[in-house]
């Protein structure tokens, strides 16, 4: 069972997934794995510390799984990359856009097949993609772009959807020592604009049927362990519920 994390930067979706890891483990005794564990695995090596080297080791470890599974695929990579093509005018960040989208493809397979049986905990997925195609600020999007990419997009069993406040978005966002590409300059107003749009588009997705039907939406303003850890109480027990029925909506 694969359960993705998505929302901004800031949001807190890998410390909620590593909390939410270790009570599966020791309150219900169920084994769950994260998907860069499940890649790294493929070709016996560590886990890089560092996100980056991380995508590098999904783009080269997870782009033969994406070129296997391409006749599945096709129609979303071809919405995908016909989209960014028509919304965006340079052509070299258009190329890693459509980069990201295949190694989250890629990195999908990975888990589909290799994690059976187990629960994946993905905070680098398929529907996180809809940031990358969307969440650019010349990006132009609508109704029938985000019906069309809750549509085409491999889902997970599960979704978590995790927010928190403009405000601190923007303060964990510019205290972090790895901030995403679009906002390294480090202007203030430059973070809040790009994580305004973010919030934005996955407050659209979330509404999308095909995605809402599989997603628990959670709050996480928490700054105190005791706090956080009642949040990912809430998600393990989401996802354990899930996993125990052996929920799988419509595909």
């Amino acid at each position: 069972m694969m359960v993705e994390f998505i929302g901004s930067t800031g949001a807190g979706k890998t410390v909620l997934a590593d909390e939410v890891r270790r009570r599966l483990a020791a309150a219900w005794g169920t084994a769950s794995v994260a998907a860069i564990d499940l890649v790294a695995e493929r070709v016996e090596v560590p886990v890089p510390a560092h996100p980056t080297a991380q995508n590098l080791l999904e783009d080269a470890v997870g782009f033969p799984y994406f070129l296997a599974s391409w006749p599945r695929h096709r129609a979303f990579t071809r919405f995908a990359s016909g989209y960014l093509a028509r919304g965006f005018r340079r052509a070299v960040w258009n190329l890693n856009r459509l980069r990201n989208v295949v190694r989250k493809l890629g990195t999908y397979e990975i888990a589909r097949r290799h994690g059976a049986g187990r629960i994946v905990l993905v905070d680098e997925g398929t529907v996180l993609a809809a940031h990358n195609l969307f969440g650019g600020v010349d990006a132009v999007y609508g109704a029938e772009e985000l019906e069309s990419f809750a549509r085409l997009v491999p889902l997970p069993e599960a979704i978590v959807y995790v927010r928190a406040p403009l405000e601190l978005l923007v303060r964990r966002c510019m205290e972090r020592p790895d901030p995403p590409r679009a906002v390294r300059a480090r202007d203030r107003s430059l973070v809040e604009r790009h994580l305004r749009r973010a919030a934005g588009v996955f407050e659209d997705l979330i509404a999308c049927p095909r995605i809402r039907e599989r997603a628990l939406i959670v709050d996480n303003a928490a700054e105190s362990p005791e706090a956080r850890g009642l949040v990912a109480d809430d998600i393990a027990r989401f996802i354990l519920d899930r996993f125990r029925e052996g929920t799988n909506p419509r595909a």
